[in-house]
Formats: C-alpha cells, sequence, structure tokens
C-alpha cells in the first residue's frame, strides 16, 4: 500500500490569515508602495460529516476533500478610498502541511461565523479564484489578482472581502 508523504486535509490557524493590498492612486501608473493588511472579521469551517455543527468559535480553519471540510474567511477592506487596489495577497499559515491546498474561490453571500454550518453555508462562485497550491508548516501566500480587473468582483460594494477555501 502506498502512502503519501503529507495529507490531503490540512488546518489553518484563523489568527494568522491576513490580507494585503497594494494601492495605486487614481489617475496615476504607479503604486504608492502602501501596503494595508487586514485580519478577517468572520472565519468559520464547515464540515459535511457533521452539516448542522457550527464550528464558528474554533481557532482553526480546515479545508479537505474526503470527508469535504470548506473554510470562510470575510475582511472587512477599509481605507481604499479612491486609490486603485493593484494587488491582493491572502497569507495563511499552514499548521498542517499538505501537497494540494486546494483553492480561493469568492463566496456570493455572507455569512455569520457563529451560524453557518454545512447545511447553511454561502454560496460560492464556481470558478477558482486562485489555487492554494502546497501547503507548508509555514506562511503560505495566494495571489488573488493582479490588477483592477481581477479584484473588482472580489471586493463588494460595502468594501468587504468574502473568499471560500475548498479542495475540489
Amino acid at each position: 500500500m502506498k502512502t503519501k508523504p503529507f495529507p490531503i486535509a490540512y488546518r489553518i490557524a484563523v489568527a494568522a490569515a491576513l490580507l494585503a493590498t497594494t494601492l495605486v492612486p487614481s489617475g496615476s501608473a504607479t503604486a504608492t508602495g502602501a501596503t494595508l493588511s487586514f485580519a478577517p472579521t468572520d472565519d468559520a469551517r464547515v464540515n459535511f460529516e457533521d452539516p448542522d455543527t457550527n464550528y464558528g468559535a474554533d481557532l482553526v480553519l480546515a479545508v479537505d476533500g474526503s470527508p469535504p471540510r470548506r473554510s470562510f474567511l470575510w475582511f472587512a477592506v477599509q481605507g481604499i478610498g479612491t486609490n486603485t487596489v493593484e494587488r491582493a495577497t491572502l497569507r495563511l499559515y499552514g499548521v498542517n502541511p499538505a501537497l494540494d491546498g486546494g483553492q480561493v474561490t469568492r463566496l456570493l453571500e455572507s455569512f455569520s461565523e457563529f451560524t453557518v454550518t454545512w447545511n447553511s453555508m454561502p454560496q460560492e462562485d464556481p470558478s477558482p479564484v486562485a489555487p492554494i497550491g502546497r501547503v507548508p508548516l509555514d506562511w503560505v501566500e495566494i495571489d488573488l489578482g493582479k490588477d483592477a480587473e481581477d479584484l473588482d468582483h472580489l471586493i463588494s460594494p460595502e468594501e468587504r472581502l468574502r473568499v471560500a477555501m475548498a479542495i475540489q
């Protein structure tokens, strides 16, 4: 029987999830070098095997393909003003390595970390935003987009960025 060097499932420390954005002033072609960082305002995971259980108070997020588990992050994006976001990077700290971390998708609905379950999880855009790639026992950075066109669909009018992580 073959064994895998790393499990498919992985866990991410919630406190270590950050969204960083680099800004470009309106009408300028050059980045200001200003970087804004945001911690998630809401984060939660859901588990197919426990479809009515809420894990919003847990300190780690988990993503797995078998049994299916998904994790959600919601960021309040503030301070952009009239600037354009040039790049957005999701930084996560892996606490359980994996060869394939799955993908990041955009959430089409809001959620509450204290009530979301597998049976009530928000709808996701079927098109992935970015692959997560290999998850080490360290920081992993996921590029969510490199220009305003990529990023416009991610940030809602109320300046909220909602993403999900899943292994499809």
